[in-house]
């Protein structure tokens, strides 16, 4: 009874702890929310700004190309077809009656027409300065594009206006690299109010009620929405380089669910905890405790001398327990045995061979074994020979027969049995001893693999040709 107690004494505590501290954070949770959507806007808008002026900076580039104050067109589409393949966009070049010049989208010299958008063309000739313009649809292009239009100056004067036209879908690729959590949307309308990107594809084309006159504050804007038929909060940052619309919204749905589900789980998890707490302090804590100890004691035996120790328990889970313990053990000593009979078979093959024999292994395809005649042939100490197979050459005093080229580790034939899986067979080498002397060989290597085809080494035969 004592230990029932106890687990009762443990566990009311925190259950009560876990409610109050929920019933605390759903009332903090709505300006949480808040700050985290607000945040999203604003890290959303200032991803937008920076693909655009991305777009802006390549423009002006372009606009200051020298091709054009000599008017060299051809020149110019060759190089702002190039600067804009990583850009993803075109480049067309009007001229002051809103005449398409060129048009990088098509093959130079096909007959262009006048530009679709010349509001954005003129106040671009009207006030010297760059402008972004709402979403239309592109003459050329078929579909529906936006323009980030830039001066050509030729000395003072604006002789040229340089349009970089791209496609929503760029801004919509901003929006996936933001990697919003799930449920979490975000669109952006151009002046006009207009969503031409989102990750929510039925807002593309509609408008979205901001309740703000002024969207231009450097902090994002916060209210309640509704967004097709869902209540949400829904934050929102006009941009002063386009004079677009960022938004980011949230269905009250989706905030609200991880506080639903962590009250569901504490009630299951309060009901839970009580009845095992109160069953397992009756029932198990002590039989188990000694179990496991047993188990521990019995595992420890495990390969050694003599037989495994009883366990002694009133839970079936003991006999089963001991049986599986002993079957282990009996594994463990087979694969003892086998081990070592084949250790002292490979050590008799290794010392009675009357051939060179060479063994690599390992993760790093290391020398692992020699036979005693190897040894012999190459005049070395064993120590010597024991070396990663790339470093065999000169290890073993490996040459070509020519007895002055010294082979690569990639001609090596345990490196390539080992590494490479090739079957290599009498190829001829010279092996030079320490003492000067040399001998002509004869080597064959095959790689080893295990049960699923991997190469886990390779054995080398080699003598003395």
């Amino acid at each position: 009874m004592l230990l029932v107690v106890l687990s009762l004494v443990s566990v009311v505590p925190l259950i009560g702890l876990g409610l109050f501290a929920l019933d605390h954070l759903g009332k903090v949770f709505k300006s949480i929310d808040e700050v985290r959507v607000a945040g999203r806007a604003l890290s959303v808008s200032s991803n937008v700004d920076r693909e655009i002026n991305g777009l802006i900076a390549a423009g002006g580039s372009l606009a200051a190309a020298e091709p054009l104050a000599r008017g060299d067109f051809r020149t110019f589409y060759d190089q702002a077809k190039l600067s804009m393949i990583y850009a993803q966009a075109n480049v067309i070049l009007v001229d002051l009656s809103m005449q398409q010049v060129v048009n990088t989208r098509v093959p130079f010299g096909t007959a262009l027409p006048k530009t679709a958008n010349p509001e954005n063309a003129r106040r671009v000739i009207e006030t010297g300065k760059f402008d972004v313009s709402d979403i239309f649809f592109g003459k050329v292009a078929q579909s529906r594009v936006f323009n980030v239009t830039l001066p050509v100056l030729v000395g003072s004067e604006v002789r040229y206006v340089l349009i970089v036209a791209s496609e929503p879908k760029r801004i919509e690729t901003v929006f996936a690299q933001q990697l919003l959590p799930e449920g979490w949307r975000a669109a952006a309308s151009d002046r006009r109010g207009i969503v031409f990107a989102s990750t929510d594809p039925e807002l593309i084309g509609q408008k979205i009620d901001y309740r703000h006159e002024d969207r231009s504050h450097a902090d994002p804007a916060v209210t309640d929405a509704d967004i097709n038929g869902h209540a949400s909060i829904l934050s929102f940052h006009q941009s002063q380089v386009t004079g677009w619309t960022t938004s980011v919204y949230v269905p009250h749905a989706v905030l609200d669910a991880p506080l639903a589900e962590a009250w569901n789980n504490l009630y299951m998890a309060s009901l839970l905890a009580v009845t095992f707490g109160v069953l397992i302090a009756y029932l198990f804590q002590l039989p188990l405790a000694n179990l496991i100890r047993q188990t521990l004691a019995a595992a420890g035996e495990l390969g050694k001398p003599g037989p495994i120790p009883q366990i002694r328990s009133f839970l079936s889970e003991g006999v089963d327990i001991r049986d599986r313990l002993m079957q282990l053990d009996a594994e463990l000593r087979s694969s003892q045995r086998e081990a070592e009979e084949g250790k002292a078979l490979l050590d008799t093959l290794l010392e009675h061979v009357p051939e060179g024999i060479t063994v690599v292994g390992g993760p790093d395809f290391r020398v692992i074994a020699n036979s005693k005649k190897a040894v012999e042939l190459s005049g070395r100490r064993v120590e010597q020979l024991n070396v990663l197979a790339a470093d065999h050459a000169e290890s073993f005093g490996i040459w070509f027969r020519d007895g002055v080229t010294r082979p690569v580790v990639e001609q090596l034939p345990l490196y390539r049995a080992s590494r490479l899986g090739e079957s290599i067979s009498e190829e001829y080498f010279l092996v030079r001893r320490p003492d000067g002397t040399e001998i002509a060989i004869e080597v064959s290597v095959n790689p080893v693999r295990d049960g699923a085809g991997r190469i886990i080494g390779a054995v080398s035969c080699w003598r003395d040709v």
